[in-house]
């Protein structure tokens, strides 16, 4: 591991921890045994550094959503797959902040980086809409195909899959104690169905 990925590593697990205000630069270089040169040759400021983290966590995400869309020869292989890749990403998210009782943690930095850095916002804004934006897209080949009902509004059901998919982590990172794995096969069938125009299950 070079200095930069050890300085990152570090300063990951200290904001996690205690927050952007509770970590110090000091605090990154004497963790992370890093000279001040070399911390400010890769993050010009606290911020910087902070900012990065965030975004690389969020290329991360992204990029486990973005191939697995990509592999799906269609709308219905699509759903059919959902849970294992949930399954998948639940684990790559929950062992990158440390268990799901710290899952938290990692949703007050990114509300510490959307309300510290308007730049951070944006940036992960373009990339939410771009992903919503590319589901629709999936939504309308698969209203052409016939596979999906001809009155459902592609753009709001994207949202509302970015919405389900985002909400349930963080319904997670809440209330520890919930298993959202007795509720997500549910969901995203009654999602499907839905898109289908049929009728939701309800479950037992």
């Amino acid at each position: 591991m070079d200095m930069r990925d050890r300085i990152l590593t570090v300063a990951r697990e200290l904001f996690l921890e205690h927050g952007f205000e509770g970590v110090s630069m000091n605090r990154v270089l004497e963790e992370a045994g890093a000279s001040k040169g070399a911390l400010y040759h890769h993050f010009v400021s606290k911020q910087a550094l902070f900012e990065e983290i965030i975004l690389n966590f969020f290329r991360s995400s992204e990029t486990m959503m973005w191939q697995y869309l990509e592999s799906q020869r269609d709308i219905d292989d699509a759903f059919k797959n959902i849970t294992a890749f949930l399954d998948a990403y639940e684990t790559w998210f929950y062992r990158e902040v440390g268990g799901q009782q710290r899952a938290h943690r990692y949703f007050r930095l990114l509300l510490d980086g959307v309300r510290l850095s308007p730049g951070l916002r944006e940036r992960i804004s373009v990339s939410l809409r771009s992903l919503v934006g590319w589901l629709a897209s999936v939504i309308d080949r698969a209203k052409d195909d016939g596979k999906v009902h001809q009155d459902i509004d592609s753009a709001v059901t994207a949202f509302q899959i970015m919405a389900t998919l985002e909400g349930m982590f963080f319904l997670g990172a809440v209330d520890p104690t919930l298993d959202i794995s007795t509720y997500k096969v549910v969901i995203f069938d009654n999602l499907h169905r839905l898109l289908r125009g049929g009728s939701q299950e309800v479950s037992s």
